[in-house]
């Protein structure tokens, strides 16, 4: 017998019992009437045929790389998608063929301490942070029963002192810049906007009788993206 449950994450689970083992699975619907209709009718039906048959013996941990497929699909909507992209490259070329219930607490501290070798530790966080989203997916899985990311301490980062660009030379760099160059550290080093927000200006966003500049889009890798805040 097929039942289904709700988690306390709103995610709709299914339960069943194989061999006098009771397995967990993630639907990864959320709790809604027509999600709950949708496994009456089609999940629950076609796991029950797969259990008849023979297909399903108990739940195995895959490698890695297949529950960093999941995570990256359930990330798609998200702007940064493109740079975790490439985060998670990094995470599964290091554990991608790795049985994801052989990860160790110790593999993943010494993985941050070769990150650590590279970045600064907030920069070495956006790679923990992916493989901890990539452990939960087991977890839901009931593949793993705890999470190897979890409670990972990284060193403090010590905030080096901004030494801003002096006027003599913000005006030496003026003088000797090309024209559009001129133009984009001027408005650079005179507004404090970042330089994703400079790029997508268009000419109706400057207002030169009240001289304001209105700051709605940012381009990223080429994509136009909304910006972080509103600087004038």
């Amino acid at each position: 017998m097929v039942n289904v449950f709700k988690r306390a994450n709103g995610i709709l689970y299914v339960q069943y019992t194989i061999n006098g083992k009771t397995i967990q699975k993630s639907t990864r619907l959320k709790d809604t009437k027509e999600n709950r209709l949708l496994i009456k009718k089609e999940v629950i039906p076609a796991l029950q045929r797969k259990i008849i048959l023979g297909d399903i013996n108990g739940v195995s941990a895959k490698d890695l790389n297949y529950y960093a497929k999941i995570f990256l699909k359930d990330k798609e909507h998200l702007k940064t998608y493109t740079a975790l992209v490439n985060i998670v490259k990094i995470i599964t070329d290091r554990f991608g063929t790795l049985k994801i219930d052989t990860l160790t607490r110790g593999m993943v501290k010494e993985f941050m301490r070769d990150r650590l070798e590279i970045n600064t530790p907030k920069t070495a966080y956006n790679y923990l942070t992916p493989l901890r989203g990539i452990c939960d997916i087991a977890i839901d899985e009931e593949v793993i029963k705890y999470n190897p990311c979890s409670n990972i301490q990284l060193p403090r980062q010590i905030k080096k002192s901004v030494e801003p660009f002096k006027s003599q030379h913000v005006k030496l760099l003026l003088d000797n810049a090309s024209e559009w160059l001129r133009l984009f550290l001027a408005i650079s080093f005179y507004t404090g906007m970042r330089t994703g927000e400079v790029l997508a200006l268009m000419h109706s966003d400057i207002d030169m009788k009240n001289r304001v500049i209105k700051v709605k889009r940012s381009i990223n890798k080429g994509n136009l993206t909304t910006p972080k805040q509103k600087v004038v």
